[in-house]
This record gives C-alpha cells, sequence and structure tokens, in this order.
C-alpha cells in the first residue's frame, strides 16, 4: 500500500505557517483518513464538523464526529445549518451553507484542510464537461487556493479513494457512510455509480489520466490568468464607487477570444462566479451598447454594467422597493446602515439629528461655493455618479433643509459637515 504520509509532508511549509489549522470534518473515510495523518504527523487540527440536517443519520454523525475528536485529543466545532435549495440543487445549496461556516471561523493567516481525492477531482471534471465548462472549469479542483482571508488546501487530491479505503482498512479506522451516496438522482452519484465503473472497465487507469489531463488544463488556465492580469491592467482598470471598472475602447481593440479571457479573469479575482457561454454572449451586447441604454447583465449575485465608456463589474444592486423610502431619522453620532444602499458616517462637523430620504423628483439644492441652485438631477450627472447609483445616493436633510448629497457635496453653508458613503 502507498505511504501517505509524504503527501501531507509535501505541504509543511503552509501548515506549519498556519496561525489556526482547521479540518473539514464530516466523519466520512476521506476525512477520516486526513485526520489520521494529521495526528501522524503530529499537527493539532481544529475540527470543524457541519449539520446540514438533511439525513436522518445527521446527528448521529456530529455525536460520531465529537467521539473521535476527544479520542484524538483535538478541539471541535459542530455547526447546524438550515439547507434551503434555492434552485442550484440541493448539493450546491449544501455547498454554499458548508463554506459560509468555513468563513465565520476562518481568519487571516489559518489553513482549512479539506479532503477532496482524485475520484473527487475526476467527478468533477466530467460534472463540469457536461454542462459545457471552458478550459478553467476542466481544470477541476485547485489543490491550493484562497478561502477570504485564509487558504485552503487540499493535499490529497493526488490519492484514489482505494488507496484511503486501504488505508482506513489498515490503520482500523471507523468512519460514517452517508447513505445518500447511493442515490443516482444526484449527478455526482450517478457519474460515480454508474458511468465510472464502465470507463474503469474499458479503460483500466482511466481516472489517473484525466485528472492529469485536468492539472495540464490547469497550468494553461494559470498561464492565461498571468497574461489576462497584465491586459487588466492595460484596460485601465480601477475600483469604483461599486466595484470595478474597465476601458471598453481597451477591450475592444482585443480579440474576441483574449477578450474574453480579460473578463473572466477579472470576474474570478472579483470572487464571483464564472459567467456561461451565453452569458458571456450578452456581455459581448453589453460592450457595445449605448451608454444612454444603461444596458446591464445579471449573473448569479453580481452584474455589469456600462457607463461613461467603462464597463462595471459589481454585487447585484437591490431594488430600489428595498430601500427604505420614508424619512429615516438618523443620530449622526453612529454610521447609519441604509438597508441596500450601504452605510453613511459622518465624518466633520458637529453630530446632529439628521434625517435621511432617497430621491422622489424634482429636487433642487446649492452645493457650496455655487451661487444658485440647481435641478439635483443635474448636478448628479455633473458630478459624475453612476445613473444606478442616482436613486440609492441618501439625502441628508435637517430640519427640513437639504444639507449633503450623500458624500457628493454639501448644500449652501453647511460646508462643515463633511460625510462617508460605503455602498455595498
Amino acid at each position: 500500500m502507498k505511504d501517505l504520509l509524504p503527501v501531507l509532508q509535501e505541504f509543511n511549509t503552509q501548515l506549519n505557517a498556519a496561525n489556526t489549522l482547521y479540518l473539514a470534518f464530516s466523519g466520512g473515510l476521506d476525512s477520516s483518513c486526513l485526520l489520521h495523518l494529521l495526528k501522524q504527523a503530529k499537527l493539532s487540527p481544529t475540527l470543524l464538523h457541519v449539520n446540514h440536517q438533511l439525513s436522518p443519520s445527521a446527528d448521529a454523525w456530529a455525536t460520531h464526529c465529537k467521539k473521535v475528536a476527544e479520542r484524538y485529543g483535538f478541539p471541535i466545532v459542530v455547526e447546524h445549518v438550515s439547507v434551503s435549495n434555492s434552485g442550484k440543487g440541493l448539493e450546491n445549496a449544501a455547498r454554499e451553507s458548508r463554506y459560509e461556516v468555513f468563513l465565520k471561523y476562518l481568519q487571516s493567516g489559518d489553513c482549512l484542510l479539506t479532503a477532496h481525492h482524485l475520484d473527487d477531482q475526476v467527478e468533477t471534471v466530467f460534472f463540469r464537461l457536461l454542462r459545457g465548462a471552458g478550459s478553467r472549469g476542466l481544470s477541476g479542483i485547485n489543490i491550493e487556493r484562497e478561502l477570504g482571508e485564509a487558504r485552503m488546501l487540499r493535499p490529497l487530491l493526488k490519492v484514489m479513494r482505494e488507496e484511503l479505503l486501504d488505508y482506513a482498512k489498515l490503520n482500523e479506522l471507523s468512519w460514517v457512510e452517508d447513505e445518500s451516496n447511493q442515490n443516482t438522482n444526484l449527478d455526482r452519484n450517478f457519474l460515480r455509480q454508474n458511468i465510472f465503473p464502465l470507463l474503469q472497465g474499458r479503460w483500466p487507469g482511466f481516472a489517473r489520466r484525466a485528472a492529469e489531463a485536468s492539472s495540464s488544463l490547469c497550468q494553461t488556465g494559470a498561464l492565461l490568468d498571468e497574461y489576462a492580469r497584465e491586459d487588466i491592467l492595460a484596460c485601465e482598470c480601477r475600483t469604483e464607487r461599486t466595484g470595478q471598472s474597465l476601458k471598453i475602447k481597451k477591450l475592444l481593440s482585443l480579440s474576441i477570444s483574449r477578450r474574453q479571457n480579460i473578463i473572466r479573469t477579472w470576474i474570478s479575482d472579483l470572487g464571483f462566479n464564472l459567467p456561461s457561454r451565453a452569458q458571456m454572449e450578452q456581455l459581448e451586447w453589453l460592450l457595445v451598447a449605448k451608454d444612454d441604454a444603461q444596458p446591464h447583465v445579471i449573473i448569479g449575485n453580481y452584474e455589469l454594467r456600462r457607463y461613461n465608456q467603462r464597463v462595471y463589474c459589481m454585487k447585484k444592486l437591490c431594488n430600489l422597493s428595498e430601500l427604505q423610502l420614508d424619512e429615516l431619522p438618523w443620530d449622526s453620532s453612529r454610521p447609519l446602515n441604509l438597508r441596500g444602499a450601504g452605510r453613511i458616517e459622518q465624518t466633520a462637523g458637529v453630530p446632529q439629528e439628521f434625517s435621511i430620504r432617497f430621491r422622489r423628483g424634482g429636487e433642487r439644492c446649492k452645493p457650496h461655493g455655487r451661487d444658485k441652485s440647481q435641478r439635483l438631477k443635474k448636478l448628479l450627472q455633473e458630478y459624475g455618479l453612476e445613473p444606478w447609483l442616482r436613486d440609492r445616493i441618501p439625502l441628508v436633510f435637517l430640519r427640513g433643509e437639504l444639507v449633503a448629497v450623500g458624500d457628493l457635496f454639501t448644500c449652501s453653508e453647511n460646508a462643515d459637515f463633511r460625510f462617508v458613503l460605503t455602498y455595498l
């Protein structure tokens, strides 16, 4: 049997540098093997067990994990989550809930280990292939990546499940079995139970070769990312009030393949999921549309818009109906959260009992230093506020008088006031 300890020792630098070392511990075969290896390597992880409450056995699994942690002498955190299928599938919803727990605990300098193995890698590649993924998707699971301000490592990614099973039997490990793994209505289980045995029978060793192909694509993807980041700088990337923007003229001067490589890398670096092929076609349309059409493309939890010959990528904006449309009292000695519009804070001037409103139409004001008042609509255009923010910028009133428009300008004799507005 293959000695698995050297597999873990390849990551000694990262493991020993971690402020806190965490292990995502389900109690199953894979994480039980990784836990045993950590013990053999004289490392002391904190175990994170997420109880998704999807199985009748879920509480029993949590109890098993606590007993294992006690036997090893390692601390354990058990978190219960409620998984709701929002249309993306139960597996994806459970994964999102799990990662929310991870991010709750991980701090800067921490490291989280997961027990993904080579068979998981092959399943991921085939699953993405069937969904029409490109080279980035077919590069599979990364062996190491950022997770918030921490790092995630998958040290078993080159180890086959069969090798883990042999290791577990040799070391007399105990683990739990998830009965849902036999449910072939789930896509991954269908591949694992029905398709891969056929492929293995016809082409022995296909899994390792598929993983090698995926690794080659990963290297190619890393090179493409490197080129793309140079192109992103050439496209004059800058941080905006919401998200980032690129200069459209620069993008359109490049070939479509190079342009789409830039956009995918840019979106990925901002922490958003990659757009599909159909969504990339929509983005091409957005790049050539007119600014006054206010085009935008919404993709999951983010969106892309254009303004002033730049394309913007940002978190999805809230619906205007979600804002507090009635007058909102504000004791400015403390920052005020404005629901989906962000947060406002007073940074200069004596704190007051202000009130906040949003645009209703027809407002006029006189920015400090000017002789005449003007329509607010025209002023927002003049100050270059992006069109999608013009109905979301808070108007600050004091005793019924408009004294400031967000952090753009103060009005009339109220120059001593200063505000900072943070958009969500």
